[in-house]
């Protein structure tokens, strides 16, 4: 009997069927070669169904099938196989609050992908949830399935947007008394009366804010002394056939908690006085910021794994808490490699002048946020990313990432004005074929004007700290009481003093000729050449992070002309401008910038000042809405002599338009005055919009102005500028 089942076994094993041949149909997107590498089935194999089960799981692992079949004839082994198609295209309908790349981003899903039908289920959930997350309760999302053909199919997604929910009741069980503060910041609120109108509460339900709402009610209390508050989770009930909805906290305060001692574990190491301070209400938002300070100042110490912990010490006695800041230093960390990337056009070395993150010194974060911004400022990049990558306790490496922007313009243009035909041709780099250098050339040409100009400026000569500059240029003017011929250069040297302060020295010579001087003029002007010859020294100070469009800093600067070294002038002029900028985006979540800026400028008369070289107002340096120079003190005949006293301020806030575009929206008041021995002898104002560009030719600015406070004033309600700063 035994020998008979090993016979039976043996015979088996001898006539098992061998695969003489493995073939794949149906494969779209691999290869048969790499199909068979993917299996664990060789051909000469002998046939096993347990290893083709094997083989058919390990290709569905790759993802590329929708489903497997096997035949086997006895000698061919067969994978039948049903490829995912490709998705060709997809919509997103009915999410106004979203922009399409971004969903698609966030659902991971993108065009050319294989479609996956787990995958897409995912996203239309994901999809759902977002609609009731905004207050479209009973919200749904159908996805409709194209197929172009079997290896492509389109996708839509359409929303069914559910009713808007509004709360009908609001409720804090436990401290009614305070419902009105601690719920001011929530952004799930009672409807109020006439909610619909600006500055009320419209009570809509937003579920994707109850969370921040009950985080932020926490705090209304924990900021306000009740450090032992006990606050549940939010009760909403929601009536859909009403579309109401109600919102209930249950709220235990407890007690009142004052401020004991306050200490730091080591003085040495942040002398600064704290925001929290004893026999004050405890206050969670100035312990928090207390914590940031003393981080930032660790980290600008070198410390850039400090960490600080607050201990606590309560007495329920005393109703008192002392409050101990625990500094857990760490090793200092030195950078080690510094990586530049992703420029393409602009050179190293260019770059790394920049940088205040250099090999073997303490990294500390000061010197990474002014990197960036010191980069920001050149305004050679659409973009700046600087990566971390601690590699040791005490030591980083740093990857600069940049995006190359336009940098160079190439205008010409024809138009028609009050000048009658006008001509300009333009073409300037401010940073030749990726030197940093700054060169350009311009003619203008029209009825009253002729102008052309050369100038060169290299910011960093050699890769040191000075700078040095030149310009030459040519100007006509036929004014109404006189032509002006203006021929002359200037060459400047600078050095940059630290990290934001530059000064340098220039000087300029000029051959100003006036001819045809109108009968009525004559005593306002001096016929023939004369020559300026001037210094000018100048000192300035730039804190701010971009050089197109800042969201942070300062900027202040301040220069005395000097006219009177030889030629025929001799007077002094000084310039002095600030601008501040304030971007809300992380406070508010917005990109509103809000801009001021403030020009003041002064003129003294020591031998000869000539009256086209005092002080005008208007235009768009100075004054929005009227013209260039228009405004000045005039003499009893009614002549514009110039003034010796200018001061102009604007005050300017913008949103995005089109963010991708770099296209924004701008609302400005400017006020500005005038006068010949005192400021405000002529007071002018207005107010206005425009639209602002940073296109491949530079900033350009459309702007619409109502002049306010005009007398007969030459006013300009439109104007139009390209290649200046926002």
């Amino acid at each position: 009997m035994k020998r008979f089942l090993v016979l039976v076994i043996l015979g088996g094993i001898s006539f098992a069927s061998t695969i003489n041949k493995i073939e794949f149909t149906g494969l779209l997107h691999i290869s048969a070669t790499k199909a068979k590498s993917v299996i664990d089935i060789q051909e000469q194999d002998s046939f096993s169904k347990i290893k083709v089960n094997r083989a058919i799981k390990s290709l569905y692992s790759k993802g590329y099938f929708d489903s497997i079949e096997s035949k086997f004839d006895g000698s061919t082994l067969t994978f039948i196989t049903v490829s995912k198609p490709n998705i060709a295209n997809i919509e997103i309908l009915g999410f106004d609050e979203l922009k399409v790349e971004e969903t698609l981003k966030l659902l991971g899903l993108k065009k050319g992908m294989l479609y996956d039908k787990y995958k897409v289920e995912k996203s239309k959930k994901t999809l759902t949830s977002f609609l009731e997350f905004r207050g479209y309760l009973g919200s749904s999302v159908v996805v409709q399935t194209e197929y172009i053909n079997k290896n492509a199919v389109n996708l839509k997604f359409v929303s069914n947007k559910g009713k808007v929910v509004r709360i009908k009741e609001f409720d804090l069980v436990g401290d009614n008394a305070n419902y009105k503060e601690a719920s001011d910041e929530l952004k799930n609120k009672k409807q109020q009366f006439l909610g619909w109108l600006w500055g009320r509460d419209d009570g809509k339900l937003s579920l994707a804010e109850l969370g921040t709402d009950y985080g932020k009610l926490k705090d209304y209390y924990l900021s306000n002394g009740y450090i032992d508050v006990d606050l549940t989770k939010p009760f909403l009930s929601a009536d859909l056939s009403m579309n109401e909805a109600s919102i209930y906290y249950e709220v235990t305060k407890g007690e009142q908690y004052t401020i004991g001692q306050v200490s730091v574990s080591d003085k040495s190491l942040y002398k600064e006085e704290l925001n929290t301070k004893s026999g004050d209400l405890f206050d969670v938002y100035k312990l928090r910021a207390d914590i940031k300070d003393i981080q930032n100042e660790l980290y600008t110490q070198g410390f850039a794994k400090a960490k600080v912990r607050p201990k606590f010490e309560k007495s329920i006695a005393n109703k008192t808490i002392n409050i101990y800041f625990d500094l857990s230093l760490g090793n200092k960390v030195y950078v080690r490699n510094v990586d530049i990337q992703g420029n393409s056009r602009t050179l190293d070395r260019i770059i790394r002048r920049e940088l205040y993150l250099i090999p073997g010194e303490v990294y500390t974060e000061l010197n990474y946020a002014d990197t960036i911004s010191s980069l920001g400022r050149l305004g050679y990049f659409d973009s700046i990313v600087i990566d971390k990558n601690f590699v040791e306790d005490d030591q980083v490496d740093i990857v600069v990432n940049v995006s190359e922007g336009p940098t160079g313009s190439l205008i010409g243009s024809i138009g028609y004005g009050s000048d009658g035909l006008l001509l300009n041709a333009n073409v300037n780099d401010r940073n030749i074929f990726g030197s940093g250098i700054e060169a350009g050339i311009s003619v203008d040409r029209s009825a009253t004007t002729t102008k052309g100009e050369l100038y060169f400026q290299n910011p960093r000569f050699n890769d040191s700290k000075y700078s040095l500059g030149a310009s030459i240029f040519k100007k006509e003017y036929d004014f109404t009481s006189y032509d002006e011929d203006k021929t002359g250069f200037s060459v400047k040297v600078g050095r940059k003093l630290t990290r934001r302060l530059t000064a340098s020295l220039s000087y300029g010579l000029e051959d100003i000729e006036l001819t045809n001087i109108d009968v009525n003029s004559t005593g306002l002007y001096r016929e023939g050449s004369n020559i300026k010859s001037f210094v000018t020294p100048f000192i300035g100070y730039n804190s701010t992070d971009d050089f197109f469009l800042p969201r942070s800093g300062f900027k202040a600067n301040t220069s005395l002309q000097y006219a009177g070294i030889g030629g025929d002038m001799e007077f002094i002029k000084s310039y002095s401008k600030v601008s501040a900028f304030y971007g809300f985006e992380d406070l508010i979540g917005y990109d509103l910038i809000v801009r001021y800026r403030a020009n003041v400028q002064l003129a003294q008369d020591e031998g000869y000042l000539p009256i086209n070289e005092k002080l005008y107002l208007g235009g768009l340096s100075t004054l929005r809405g009227f013209d260039t120079n228009s405004l000045s003190p005039e003499n009893s005949n009614g002549d514009q002599i110039g003034g010796k006293r200018l001061f102009a301020s604007s005050i300017e806030v913008s949103i995005p338009l089109i963010k991708d575009a770099k296209m924004r929206l701008f609302g400005f008041y400017d006020y500005g005055m005038i006068g010949e021995s005192s400021f405000d002898e002529i007071k002018r104002s207005s107010f206005g919009w425009g639209i602002g560009w940073v296109t491949a030719l530079g900033p350009l600015q459309f702007i619409f102005s109502t002049p306010e406070d005009e007398v007969g004033d030459d006013t300009q309600r439109f104007s139009f500028s390209i290649g200046s700063r926002f």
